[in-house]
């Protein structure tokens, strides 16, 4: 009986969490019996998020330290893992990774769904749902980065409702350390996107502070050193080798977007002036040694990562200093050109990544779709997203709908009078916060990538999933409190009065 009683109070508090983990096992143990999923690392062979196993082997940390156009983590964490368990071992490693990941992004999401008071009930479900179905599984055994950044984005939901509790200087520095965590790994955030999240705290800090202190100057506190850390890290590539590689890899994406939208007489026209004869012709980042006449003799920096265009296992090397500077002399002047003369087909670029690819389901990827894993799962894939109200081009209507719903109630919830309680706060703070990162998000990718803008989102698709659960939540109460009060007219005793 006292074992008993020890454990009915574990229980009830921990329901949701044990009926999470009893799904998440066995939908896992399905998909892999049932359809043969397994974890994909084959990425680390082809990705141009991941530098070369060949770099790993033999000039690791000098690489780690010149990668310029993606996050260092991703790298550094394979590349250790690579030398430490070989060749094999490291694939079994991040398949167990990934699944904790998977874990940690139900567990937290459940806990952030409560702190919002979405009925436990609702909120356990939904999470089930949604780690359940063919894209949230393919996206945990692919070694790509969503699945983390989804997890530790959620775990950044929970440590600014603590910060916002405590008001401590520490709790503040737990919150914006996760957002440099993910900007760490994923390079699409960085210190735009830590200052936006900033200055949204700012106008609407925490409550309580420590002694001597204000609530604002915790908070400029508590980012200090995570915001200095990306800054100094996006200054990298100029630091190190005097040319801003982003900036120059931006324009390589701007072409290969705009051109497509640029009418086909217009194109022609181009072409026989000479102009647009290499640049559109290539995808981004394709080895160096298939773009011909547009390479660029470089001189030699000593550091191989920097000097090869192929390694000497016969892979591109998309990461050579040489890719740099195809960039600058090609791709930025086109570039430049085209968005200056034919404005409306980068708008109109945009606009088809926005309304049309952006609200799809995560598996209309390029690369995924080829992959053994979806093509096991496809038919249970392409069931889903039929129900889901799929057109012709991918778009799903329940998405088309759901997205800018969820977004609509979150400034509702943030520029109503009562957003300005005291008790609201916090709430106000955490829905802010997914807001600006959603935004980030969704214009970063669109504005400049030329494709996948589904598998973008999925990285914010829990916040979609809290602010779409706060919708449900808070129509149900008006529909329940509406349906009391017009039984209560009805009744005799209030006809009677």
């Amino acid at each position: 009986m006292k074992r008993l009683a020890r454990i009915l109070p574990f229980l009830r508090e921990h329901w949701s969490d044990l009926v999470f983990l009893t799904v998440f096992v066995v939908s896992r143990m399905i998909y892999r019996g049932k359809y043969g999923i397994r974890f994909d690392g084959s990425p680390l062979n082809y990705f141009i998020q991941y530098i070369d196993p060949w770099f790993f082997e033999n000039d690791f940390l000098r690489s780690i330290l010149y990668v310029s156009h993606q996050a260092p983590i991703p790298n550094f964490v394979v590349g250790c893992a690579y030398l430490a368990l070989g060749k094999y071992g490291w694939w079994m490693f991040f398949e167990g990774v990934f699944a904790g990941f998977g874990i940690l992004l139900g567990l937290f999401l459940i806990r952030a769904l409560k702190r919002f008071e979405v009925h436990p009930l609702f909120a356990t479900i939904l999470v089930c749902l949604f780690l359940s179905t063919p894209v949230a599984i393919l996206y945990e055994n692919w070694l790509f980065y969503h699945v983390p950044v989804a997890a530790i984005f959620c775990g950044s939901v929970l440590a600014l409702f603590r910060y916002y509790r405590t008001g401590s200087v520490r709790a503040a520095f737990v919150f914006f350390s996760s957002l440099a965590l993910v900007a760490l790994i994923r390079n699409v955030y960085g210190t735009v996107w830590l200052a936006a999240v900033l200055a949204v705290l700012l106008v609407a800090p925490p409550l309580a502070a420590p002694p001597r202190s204000s609530p604002r100057r915790t908070v400029l506190k508590g980012a200090a050193f995570p915001l200095i850390l990306l800054f100094v890290l996006g200054m990298k590539g100029r630091l190190l080798l005097g040319h801003d590689y982003g900036g120059a890899a931006v324009w390589t994406n701007i072409v290969y977007k705009t051109w497509p939208s640029v009418p086909e007489a217009e194109r022609e026209r181009l072409q026989d002036e000479g102009m647009f004869k290499q640049t559109v012709n290539y995808e981004p980042f394709t080895g160096v040694s298939s773009l011909g006449s547009m390479r660029v003799p470089i001189e030699p920096t000593g550091v191989p990562l920097l000097d090869m265009a192929r390694t000497p296992n016969g892979r591109a090397n998309t990461h050579t200093l040489e890719y740099l500077l195809i960039a600058e002399k090609h791709y930025k002047p086109d570039g430049e050109f085209l968005v200056k003369n034919y404005p409306w087909a980068y708008v109109d670029s945009v606009l088809f990544a926005l309304l049309d690819w952006y609200p799809s389901s995560p598996s209309r990827d390029i690369v995924l779709e080829q992959t053994v894993n979806y093509h096991r799962v496809k038919k249970l894939d392409v069931a889903l997203n039929k129900l889901a109200g799929k057109n012709s081009q991918g778009r799903l209507l329940f998405l088309a709908i759901g997205l800018p719903a969820a977004l609509l109630y979150g400034c509702y919830r943030v520029l109503r009078t009562r957003a300005r309680l005291p008790s609201e706060r916090t709430t106000v703070a955490a829905i802010l916060f997914m807001l600006v990162t959603i935004a980030y998000a969704a214009l970063g990718t669109t504005l400049i990538s030329s494709g996948d803008f589904s598998r973008y989102r999925f990285d914010v698709d829990p916040f979609y999933l809290i602010l779409g659960a706060m919708l449900a939540t808070h129509a149900a109460r008006s529909l329940t409190s509406l349906f009391r009060r017009l039984r209560r007219r009805a009744s005799p005793a209030h006809q009677a009065a």
